[in-house]
């Protein structure tokens, strides 16, 4: 005769057991999760739920080629790279100079001055002067003649306009002179300020919100962000984390339905590896019927 399964009869029947406290060993159903991961405030959520075979990951790095905040990917791999750089001392300024027959001329202001200094040669008197970016120097007889000594003279009889613009110091006061003509002062540079590091703490999570808007729509599809707080700025890297949830698990028992529980052993000879004989069932139930009229 051929076998007619228990569940054959009675689809809905379950073969269920309790455990030594009397507690049904029942699967606990639960609905699919999506995966995330929180670093500094920042949660990137997977969009997609369940255990994913090719789960998203996120990385944070610091890169000093990056501007600002960078997302890229490499197929499911998000890398969101963080501008890093050094500090940078300031550099002091430095003054244009020149110095002509042992004599150092050299601007009092910081840079490029654009100044320059003219010497002639028997002119109607010694004397020296400052107008227009040059300092003039006017010789009463031959430049041989004339020593760095009568160079320093007209300096310290010289006014606020050539004293406020060039410094002049000299080597040798015996020395002569044997230059006529203007050249040039140069050599200056203005002053570097510090330009201070920048790092992952240089940024706040609503610049992270900002660059995650703007990354591509492969990276947008795989993840979502969220923010805790937008004025909170970010503390370190994270290496790469797979971004992966949990599938969803089905209960034995249909939702919203009533069931009968039987303990097996009421059931007439019904051994535990006979549940789901249906004829063996059936006589069981027919059996205790007829037992207990």
């Amino acid at each position: 005769m051929a076998t007619i399964n228990t569940t054959g009869i009675f689809p809905s029947a379950k073969f269920i057991s309790t455990n030594g406290s009397g507690d049904l060993q029942e699967v606990v159903s639960e609905v699919e999760t999506f995966g995330s991961v929180t670093h500094d405030g920042l949660t990137f959520t997977a969009n997609a739920g369940g255990l994913l075979a090719s789960p998203p990951s996120i990385e944070i790095v610091e890169d000093a080629n990056a501007t600002g905040i960078e997302f890229s990917s490499n197929g499911d791999a998000i890398t969101m790279a963080v501008q890093s750089i050094a500090s940078t001392p300031a550099v002091p300024a430095t003054f244009d100079e020149v110095a002509i027959d042992g004599i150092t001329f050299k601007a009092e202001v910081a840079g490029d001055s654009g100044f320059s200094v003219l010497i002639n040669e028997s002119q109607l008197a010694d004397n020296m002067d400052f107008a227009n970016g040059v300092l003039t120097i006017d010789l009463d007889s031959l430049i041989g003649s004339k020593t760095q000594a009568d160079i320093a003279n007209l300096y310290a009889l010289a006014g606020s306009a050539v004293k406020d613009n060039i410094e002049i110091t000299f080597t040798n006061l015996a020395g002569v002179l044997a230059t006529t003509g203007s050249t040039d002062l140069a050599g200056g540079t203005d002053e570097v300020p510090e330009v201070p590091a920048v790092g992952i703490s240089s940024y706040t999570q609503s610049q992270v919100q900002t660059a995650f808007n703007g990354a591509s729509g492969h990276i947008q599809g795989l993840v979502s962000l969220s923010i805790s707080d937008a004025s909170a700025n970010l503390v370190s890297t994270l290496v790469q984390t797979e971004i992966n949830g949990t599938d969803a698990i089905q209960g034995n028992l249909d939702v919203d339905s009533d069931y009968i529980l039987i303990k097996r052993t009421d059931l007439h000879d019904l051994e535990a590896s006979e549940q789901n004989d249906g004829r063996k069932f059936l006589w069981g139930v027919i059996q205790g019927r007829s037992s207990n009229q």
